[in-house]
């Protein structure tokens, strides 16, 4: 029976097969290593890693909401219940009505 170092996943004939490997193949291990360990505790750490600020582009989104708007006033314009049901939009015409809606919201936000 194998005895085991430190590290309960790595036993004794494992680390003298490391001894032979080149620095890049242990390099390659390692950074192998790091990421099982991640997978296993992912469930309790968030790694957000780069390009998540702590603020947000706010004319892009308002112009996404906005457009959002327009399609829920096309379904609505199609037809709509009082239970938030709605129907599908009308492709005849409907540049038009985009064309409008842009004008009468025009100094809302995202307009």
């Amino acid at each position: 029976m194998e005895k085991k170092t430190n590290n309960p996943a790595i036993t004794k004939s494992y680390a003298k097969k490391m001894e032979t490997i080149s620095p890049f193949e242990l390099k390659n291990k390692l950074i192998d290593m790091a990421d099982e360990s991640i997978k296993k505790i992912a469930h309790t750490m968030l790694n957000a890693g780069r390009g998540n600020p702590n603020w947000i582009a706010t004319e892009p989104r308002e112009a996404f909401f906005l457009l959002g708007q327009f399609g829920l006033c096309e379904c609505r314009h199609a037809f709509s219940l009082e239970e938030g049901i709605a129907g599908i939009p009308q492709k005849a015409g409907i540049a038009a009505r985009f064309e409008a809606f842009l004008k009468e919201n025009e100094k809302s936000s995202g307009g």
